[in-house]
């Protein structure tokens, strides 16, 4: 990891009032409170446990799409959620914790980094862990194309007001070598709540839960094991002037993995009531 070029960051008088704090849904009467019970003790215990590890962290996760599908989440290291359904006022919350001096983990839900690999049977295969949701099939193909060029408009946009210490692991973060820390959001099929309301933010709040529920496990590991990479968010990285470190470009990302939810279980709806 290579420090980016000094560079004085520049206070944005606008930045609270693009922030909004994330709503409530209203109760669902036709359906159990999947937080009841021991089993929601048990994910209240879990959750408090989590984010009071996190003290002085950051998370957040935004999930790309077309314009009007942009949804983001974030959690201050205090506890509170703010959310928002465009990228500029994203960059508005990643800039206040880095002028803040806050560590922050962005991660982004789509593929940040593909396969290298040394023969060409293996060309056009899924990641090791992606287990029928391919980075080159579906909708991985058009998550990775929108992701790329909207990781591009995010990092160039930080870039203009500051200038973070970035890396690809959690450790360099945690022990004040970085600010900012990019991983992959990997939130698909049965991990989406196909109730939410507003099911863009629902995504990037079900992958800052994840990662917040590991984090206070101590299990903040990658989900795909692959380790010959080429890492297309490095590239964007790189681009913006947020590194100068050229083997950034091999490294790749930490993903988290939101596992699919159970049948009337503790999902989405119950992580949000204990956030």
């Amino acid at each position: 990891m290579a420090q980016a070029p000094p560079f004085a960051p520049q206070s944005s008088p606008s930045v609270a009032s693009r922030l909004r704090p994330l709503g409530r849904r209203p109760a669902r009467a036709s359906r159990p409170s999947p937080d009841s019970g021991a089993g929601g003790a048990v994910l209240r215990r879990g959750l408090a446990l989590a984010f009071g590890t996190m003290s002085n962290i950051s998370v957040a996760a935004v999930d790309v799409g077309a314009l009007k599908n942009i949804g983001w989440w974030h959690r201050a290291p205090e506890g509170t959620t703010t959310s928002g359904r465009d990228l500029d006022s994203l960059v508005d919350r990643v800039v206040v914790d880095v002028q803040e001096r806050v560590p922050i983990a962005l991660g982004f839900e789509s593929p940040l980094f593909i396969p290298r690999p040394a023969n060409a049977a293996d060309l056009n295969r899924q990641r090791m862990g992606e287990r029928g949701r391919p980075w080159c099939a579906g909708a991985g193909t058009g998550a990775l194309a929108l992701g790329l060029q909207q990781s591009a408009y995010v990092f160039e946009a930080i870039s203009r007001r500051v200038r973070p210490r970035v890396t690809f692991g959690l450790e360099e973060l945690t022990r004040g070598e970085a600010d900012l820390l990019i991983w992959e959001a990997f939130v698909s099929g049965k991990a989406k709540n196909r109730e939410a309301l507003d099911p863009h933010i629902d995504d990037a709040r079900v992958a800052v839960l994840e990662f917040g529920v590991r984090n206070a496990a101590g299990a903040v590991t990658s989900d795909l094991l692959d380790t010959d990479v080429t890492n297309l968010a490095a590239a964007n990285l790189l681009a913006a002037g947020l590194t100068t470190d050229l083997s950034m470009l091999n490294q790749p990302c930490l993903v988290i993995r939101a596992p699919d939810l159970a049948p009337g279980g503790p999902g989405p709806t119950a992580l949000e009531k204990m956030s």
